[in-house]
């Protein structure tokens, strides 16, 4: 049944290497790709995977001589913030931020942690795999900066662990402004959102910056207020859809201020990436919006979609060393699977979803297993103009 299309890829994938990197077909084929082209996502199946840091620098490497050196990633704001200055060689260190594990902004006159269905997670604490996976990453862009100075990085997440931006904002708006927002001592989470809601409603005239951030401290505040006490991944769904209402908002910023003549990466699951989220049934039902609101890249694509091209990483076998406790890190696609049948390749490649007579194929709608094991049902045409298939993933390494 697959033959055709399996005869078809093999001739026409671009062949990467293991470990992934910016070859010259690859650089050759993204230059053609993104002329005329403003934003690339660069979808990836699972966070939680050692291949993700490899993926995302020859993407980055070989999109870089098209002008495209903003780079979004799925991070919280407050961390993107302090990993550009890094990035830019303010300085040295990367111990203040709470991605790897930092929780000295964290308030001490109340618990906001879990008390749901994520308390197990959170409960385990940062995974020191995962900084050692992103400080690779960060090493990489260094590399690329050398050659790219306006590189700039920004998280377009919510704040995992709200409270960091109150430091940001007094290193961007001042001394005075940061006293005008200090906590109030005993306050509850509701009524420090208020609180933040308040100064926003005389902050106009603030560093739009700084004012983004303190949206975002606010937003993330209330987030923890929806997410934190779910008891179930569908009570989680009012959460999840306010996060990427956020979450649109934070790119919607970045594209404002991109240069001209400059492009932006964005960096995240294949979901958050979608170009139609109504071609997309899903396993359990809700996706990245909670099923009530569109993802990031739907979102995207009705603004500036001839100005989008879409890449989706798809994995053969291999695990993940994602932290939830009770869902599923081994991948076991069924063999009638976009998964199986692109196994069926053989190696890592890049291939293009439109194009010949092979691709017809593509436009069907097939199961894609990704992170927890999960599965979705679509078009991969619909959503992707190119899928760079990893043959096997590994969990996340120390060293």
């Amino acid at each position: 049944m697959w033959e055709g299309f399996v005869s078809w890829a093999r001739r026409t994938a671009i062949r990467l290497p293991d470990p992934l990197e910016a070859t010259p077909e690859l650089r050759a084929y993204l230059a053609s790709a993104l002329a005329g082209k403003r934003i690339l996502f660069a979808g990836e199946s699972d966070h939680w995977i050692h291949e993700k840091v490899d993926y995302r620098l020859a993407l980055a490497e070989a999109a870089l001589p098209c002008g495209f050196d903003w780079f979004g990633e799925e991070l919280g704001w407050s961390d993107g913030l302090r990993i550009d200055r890094y990035l830019r060689g303010e300085t040295d260190q990367l111990d203040d931020v709470s991605l790897f594990g930092h929780r000295g902004e964290l308030r001490r006159d109340r618990d906001d942690s879990p008390t749901g269905i994520l308390r197990a997670s959170f409960a385990r604490g940062p995974d020191p795999r995962f900084r050692h996976e992103h400080e690779r990453l960060l090493a990489g862009l260094r590399r690329l900066r050398a050659s790219a100075p306006g590189l700039h990085l920004f998280g377009f997440d919510v704040d995992a662990d709200p409270g960091g931006a109150y430091a940001d904002i007094a290193r961007l708006a001042g001394a005075e402004t940061a006293r005008a927002l200090a906590r109030v001592p005993g306050e509850t989470l509701a009524e420090e959102v208020e609180r933040l809601t308040r100064r926003l409603d005389v902050s106009s005239d603030m560093d739009p910056v700084a004012r983004t951030c303190l949206e975002t401290l606010r937003d993330s505040l209330h987030y923890t207020s929806l997410a934190h006490p779910a008891e179930s991944y569908a009570a989680l769904a009012p959460a999840m859809a306010f996060r990427e209402r956020v979450m649109q908002r934070h790119v919607d910023f970045a594209l404002e201020r991109l240069p001209p003549g400059h492009g932006l990466v964005l960096w995240g699951h294949d979901l958050h990436l979608a170009r139609d989220d109504g071609g997309i049934r899903l396993r359990h039902g809700a996706g990245p919006g909670g099923d009530t609101e569109h993802s990031l890249g739907h979102h995207l694509c009705r603004r500036h979609g001839d100005e989008v091209f879409v890449v989706w990483m798809v994995c053969g076998r291999g695990e993940s060393a994602q932290p939830l406790a009770d869902l599923p890190c081994e991948l076991r696609f069924h063999p009638r699977s976009l998964n199986a049948v692109l196994s069926r390749v053989g190696g890592n490649f890049l291939l293009p979803t439109r194009g010949g007579a092979g691709a017809r194929r593509l436009r069907a709608r097939q199961r894609l297993y990704h992170l927890y094991d999960d599965f979705t049902e679509l078009r991969i045409a619909e959503q992707a103009d190119a899928i760079c298939f990893i043959e096997e993933m590994t969990p996340l390494r120390a060293a």
